[in-house]
């Protein structure tokens, strides 16, 4: 049996003119299969069929069993639900008696789908809610920056989520859509429930079959974007045989021999201790924006228990940590803000920090302190940083061929 597709060319709460539209279709010989932003018909419908919309019931996804009692006694027959808001009844016989003998009875019985849309545009408000306070909060993080917070500009970045401001973007032109059904279905109702018959429909029009497309688009997005949302704030991180992006290494720092945590003790670590991950931060102010952590241990075994980066001469047994970021920011005016923000989260370094030159680089900031196990290193140039915290036996700072080769050579690849 062939199927036709089609984009409902008017609106879905237009009651009267979607009957009308499907009883149009039926002279063409086309009997609906499937409602929604869009309709699936098979050939052979009887024309001259007629079609009533019944907002749903209080149970089930269905009609109940004495609604399509009595609609049977009347010579209607079900055919479908629209969605989650409709009920569809088709009536072959011309004769059949209508559902409503009046517009008073046919206005209370839309009340339902009336109710329903009222409780989505809540949903929609309470979304457009949550795009306000996002606003406001990236807003907070550029003027705590801009006060002289350094830290507030990674968080401002972090804020502006490519897929939360597209989730909210599309949420919003819904929001439009479904303002312009609200006003359709609130004036058909108010109109039958005064006695009167309702509004005259639009005539199906390209406008409203783009409309409609677009929702469809739309709705879908906001699902995928949202999903990819929770994805990246919930995933901790992927293995590095996952991941593809280039990343410095133990063995770029000239470190001795180390092992991961799973190898040396048979069982996997986790990513906030023994693990080594990568994870994407997806942001409109940084296209790249990545981190790598690596953990690496010496397969020699220190005389008590325990891992440290300072084994103390074979006390414990030599562990190395190694954090890096790479960032390639929207601005180059970012660059060098967003790097030396990562510094602000180890005060023990402030004021140990110094720039070196380097060929080729805006700028290469190291910072170390004699009794602290943790260095620095941030690196630039254009649009691009790098940014590495390292807790081990290597001096950063004697490595910055290796550092800058993250930068330079992903430039040359891209040129």
């Amino acid at each position: 049996m062939k199927k036709v597709r089609k984009i409902i060319p008017v609106s879905l709460y237009d009651i009267p003119g979607l009957e009308s539209w499907l009883e149009e279709q039926a002279k063409e010989g086309l009997f609906p299969i499937r409602l929604g932003r869009w309709a699936s018909f098979r050939t052979g419908a009887v024309p001259g069929t007629r079609f009533r919309v019944e907002p749903w019931g209080d149970r089930g996804t269905e009609p109940a069993p004495e609604q399509l009692e009595l609609y049977q006694a009347q010579g209607w027959k079900y055919a479908l639900s629209i969605g989650r808001s409709y009920f569809l009844f088709y009536a072959e016989d011309p004769e059949a008696i209508d559902l409503y003998t009046d517009y008073q009875s046919r206005g209370m019985s839309l009340e339902r789908a009336e109710r329903r849309l009222r409780r989505l545009r809540v949903i929609q408000y309470l979304l457009l809610a949550l795009a306000a306070l996002l606003v406001l909060a990236a807003a907070c993080s550029a003027l705590l920056y801009w006060s002289g917070y350094r830290p507030a500009l990674l968080s401002l970045m972090a804020a502006a989520n490519p897929f939360v401001v597209l989730a909210l973007g599309a949420d919003f032109i819904l929001a439009v859509f479904q303002r312009r059904d609200l006003r359709t279905l609130r004036d058909t109702c108010r109109a039958l429930r005064q006695g009167l018959p309702p509004p005259p429909s639009p005539e199906p029009n390209q406008w409203m079959r783009r409309a409609n497309g677009l929702s469809l688009v739309l709705a879908t997005l906001i699902v995928v974007c949202l999903g990819c949302h929770i994805y990246f704030q919930w995933e901790d991180g992927v293995p590095l045989d996952r991941f593809s992006r280039p990343y410095v290494t133990f063995t770029d720092l000239e470190e001795p021999s180390l092992v991961s945590y799973e190898t040396l003790t048979g069982r996997p670590g986790t990513f906030d201790g023994n693990q080594d991950r990568a994870r994407y931060i997806p942001s409109l102010l940084a296209p790249v924006w990545y981190e790598v952590r690596l953990q690496g241990f010496s397969p020699k075994p220190g005389d008590d228990a325990g891992y440290s980066s300072g084994p103390e001469g074979g006390k414990y047994r030599y562990h190395a940590t190694l954090e890096q970021t790479r960032i390639r920011a929207l601005s180059p005016a970012l660059v060098r803000a967003a790097a030396l923000a990562h510094l602000d989260q180890y005060p023990s370094l402030e004021g140990y920090w110094r720039e070196v030159e380097y060929p080729g680089l805006d700028f290469v900031v190291v910072a170390d302190r004699p009794d602290d196990t943790w260095q620095f290193a941030a690196l630039g140039q254009g649009r691009d940083a790098a940014v590495f915290f390292y807790s081990g036996q290597a001096n950063l700072a004697d490595h910055l061929d290796v550092l800058a080769a993250l930068i330079l050579e992903e430039m040359e690849g891209t040129t």
